[in-house]
């Protein structure tokens, strides 16, 4: 019976011994693994940065690029955002650039001579951690896609997230008091680009922008015909200042509810030097039809007038859009920059 007891107190002694043992070998695991963790999250920034600035220095640019898509969404063009990583790095010593925490989580300054270089932004994935320079550019844009559509900007395909109005009427035909025949949209809102947007849509194969702000219009080429409406209804508006013209001739090719309408009814009708002989010319630099109902056209011209002892020439430049009323095209949004015409630099 002692022999029993003695054995069962041997186990037991056993037993603990090993619950402890393992105890202390968890903790030691643990410890172990908490420092490793720590020392390779304090050597993160060195090494990702290290390996960020290796990259640059090789010009490994197709790899750079990727990442950055990763890293920072944005939708520069692979040649854009290198030009502009080239103007940052470009003759520096590479191993001369250090680097400092600038408040935000993941983002670390650049520093080189003493001097603010770039923002490096930091992720991991895969569990590898990737590095990239972030760009804050000056061009930003609305664009307005047929509802529906997907839409591309520098080949790269742009999620709903960036979608601000969806089936919405086109804006250059905001000024119309009915919207039913005009052209719906979804509108996308795409900030800091380093320049201008290269922008696709399947299925449709134009691309134009408002005269008067960062928009984008998509549509589809536009027959030839409808480039006599446009110089047409441009060479009636430019007269009617001209005192060549008449606000019923207006009238004739607008809808008359429209912002456009309300606005030359009201204008002050003394622009043009008082003439007997007057010529007008014009030329579509840019036609797009948005719906088969609408059209829009840049237009420019050249007003000549001449009263026997003065002579001048008037340039001027027209956005003009049109919707389909019972088989004929109104007038239904107006913009003016006379810009467009090459000859107002001269």
């Amino acid at each position: 019976m002692a022999k029993k007891v003695k054995k069962s107190f041997v186990s037991i002694i056993l037993i603990a011994t090993t619950i402890v043992l393992c105890l202390v070998l968890s903790f030691t695991t643990i410890f172990i693994v908490k420092q490793k963790i720590a020392s390779e999250a304090a050597a993160l920034p060195q090494s990702a940065i290290s390996t960020y600035l290796e990259e640059v220095k090789n010009k490994n640019y197709q790899q750079i690029y990727d990442n950055s898509l990763i890293v920072d969404t944005h939708f520069n063009s692979q040649e854009d955002y290198i030009n502009q990583l080239e103007n940052i790095y470009a003759d520096k010593d590479i191993n001369a650039i250090t680097y400092q925490e600038n408040g935000n989580e993941n983002e670390f300054d650049l520093i080189y001579n003493d001097q603010y270089l770039a923002t490096l932004k930091i992720i991991e994935q895969d569990g590898q951690f990737i590095a990239s320079t972030i760009f804050e550019g000056d061009n930003n844009y609305l664009i307005e896609v047929p509802t529906g559509q997907s839409l591309s900007i520098n080949d790269l395909t742009v999620s709903s997230d960036y979608m601000v109005s969806s089936n919405v009427q086109a804006s250059n035909f905001n000024g119309i008091a009915s919207d039913e025949d005009a052209p719906k949209v979804d509108i996308y809102e795409i900030n800091n680009l380093i320049s201008e947007p290269k922008i696709s849509v399947d299925g449709y194969d134009k691309v134009m922008k408002d005269v008067l702000s960062n928009t984008y219009y998509v549509g589809k080429s536009a027959d030839s015909s409808l480039e006599d409406i446009a110089t047409n209804a441009a060479r009636i508006v430019a007269q009617y200042p001209a005192k060549d013209g008449s606000l019923g001739a207006i009238a004739n090719i607008s809808i008359t509810s429209s912002d456009f309408y309300n606005r030359v009814r009201t204008l002050e009708n003394t622009w043009f030097t008082a003439h007997g002989i007057s010529d007008f010319n014009a030329q579509v630099l840019n036609i797009m039809q948005q719906n088969d109902q609408t059209f829009i056209a840049d237009v420019i011209w050249d007003y000549y007038i001449n009263n026997g002892s003065l002579e001048r020439t008037y340039h001027g430049g027209y956005q003009i859009s049109f919707l389909n009323v019972n088989g004929t095209y109104k007038i239904a949004g107006f913009a003016i920059d006379n810009e467009l015409n090459p000859a107002n630099g001269e």
